[in-house]
């Protein structure tokens, strides 16, 4: 297993329903669509998915953030990739880097996800991110230390120097 990536399936606008304009809170598809998503990348047959709450990253406590870190200890992968939602993902990231001796000294751990759904692109609304995002946080898995980053637009973020650009819909650095 080792030699595979985890992918911890947890929702956000990566995995939601297709949409023309930007709702208040997204809708989470009925089953995953990251998967698929894996064959079409031809990523499937080195990843192992394991689906965890799906829903809006607003909605995730402390406490359950604490149960993703165990999960990720107990499971024998030293690379990980969670999808989650971009409007919680700096603040989820920075939790998870305190939460990092849960997690054992070397997991390798990439948050991800997309500013459009993936689902538009597969319904021909628009072009989705989430494709190139995914492939890149894998590809990412692979070579980084051991830490917890943030995979997004082919960039790799240290959550902790990193904020959420609402109005250009991107992830910057910002200085401590």
């Amino acid at each position: 297993m080792r030699d595979r990536t985890l992918i911890v399936i947890s929702g956000g606008t990566i995995d939601a329903r297709a949409y023309r304009e930007t709702p208040v809170n997204i809708t989470p598809l009925e089953s995953s669509i990251i998967p698929d998503s894996l064959k079409k990348l031809k990523l499937a047959e080195e990843c192992v998915c394991f689906t965890w709450l799906r829903k809006d990253s607003k909605e995730f406590t402390e406490t359950e953030l604490r149960e993703l870190a165990e999960l990720i200890r107990e499971h024998d992968f030293t690379r990980v990739v969670i999808t989650h939602g971009t409007d919680r993902m700096v603040e989820n990231a920075r939790s998870m880097q305190q939460l990092r001796k849960m997690l054992g000294g070397d997991k390798v751990v990439m948050f991800t996800g997309s500013m459009i759904p993936i689902a538009n692109e597969l319904e021909g609304i628009c072009k989705s991110d989430g494709y190139d995002n995914l492939r890149f946080a894998i590809e990412q898995a692979r070579t980084a230390p051991a830490g917890v980053y943030i995979a997004f637009t082919e960039k790799l973020f240290d959550p902790s120097r990193t904020k959420k650009d609402y109005e250009k819909k991107v992830f910057v650095e910002v200085e401590n």
